[in-house]
């Protein structure tokens, strides 16, 4: 269960509760919740944190069938949850930042509270891209978070081109290198946003390669010299002049 419809189906527990003044263990949202099991408490731990009540300590107990609450502290709210919270710290059920990806969060970095979307994480999962900037996820406390499903789907749109691209890189075969000199060839360049619409891909240009750097690291093409990172050649065309035809001559010669 994502965290949207936990939140909804919370909510509409919540609700029930208020007009029938008890917890319903039969109500269609509580067993919505509870048929999760485990996979679901580091957001039940996380509502607990911030709202302590009846229903939330109810599905913990019927999920994780603990029995830790003495004598003594049974009808007290506080005190059960207390011990609900010190058991999930314990048990590593705090919700943590690999949870949150495409959402927005509020967290605590170093000893500055930021706030912000989750992109996405490195292959390693060391580091996590907050908006703009890349941070260590172990130095990263969430705090709180909210499912923002209209920034979710602009950023799904933002990705468009990148991933694209990075389809056309994995099937390029053409290097730059010193041989391509005096070529022509068909190419995009990855940064080129000039009279783009979100979602499309940069232009496709045509030009010669005038030059290649000893390093490789530049390459110019016509007058222009760029990093070779930016280039995607997309393809080499033969160095021959090709007769050119306008057709519109022979239909005003006919």
């Amino acid at each position: 269960m994502n965290e949207r419809k936990f939140k909804r189906y919370y909510k509409k527990l919540r609700e029930e509760h208020m007009s029938l003044s008890f917890t319903n263990t039969n109500s269609e949202y509580y067993q919505a919740i509870l048929r999760e099991g485990k996979e679901v408490l580091p957001l039940i731990f996380h509502e607990l944190r911030k709202d302590p009540n009846w229903e939330l300590l109810s599905l913990i107990g019927e999920i994780t069938k603990l029995n830790i609450v003495p004598e003594e502290s049974r009808g007290k709210l506080d005190e059960i949850t207390e011990i609900f919270l010190k058991w999930a710290d314990e048990n590593e059920y705090e919700l943590n930042i690999f949870d949150l990806e495409c959402k927005d969060v509020l967290f605590k970095y170093e000893d500055s509270i930021l706030d912000g979307f989750v992109h996405t994480f490195s292959d390693s999962k060391k580091y996590v891209k907050i908006d703009k900037c890349w941070y260590e996820t172990e130095k990263i406390e969430v705090l709180d978070t909210t499912c923002n499903i209209d920034k979710l789907m602009d950023e799904k749109l933002e990705e468009v081109p990148k991933s694209q691209l990075e389809k056309e890189e994995e099937k390029r075969k053409i290097r730059i290198e010193k041989d391509l000199k005096g070529t022509t060839i068909l190419y995009r360049r990855n940064n080129d946003r000039e009279g783009r619409i979100d979602g499309d891909l940069p232009p496709i240009n045509q030009g010669i390669v005038e030059n290649v750097s000893p390093e490789e690291f530049y390459i110019q093409i016509g007058n222009s010299w760029y990093l070779s990172n930016e280039i995607l050649i997309l393809e080499i065309l033969e160095n021959k002049l090709e007769e050119k035809v306008d057709k519109s001559t022979w239909r005003n010669s006919k």
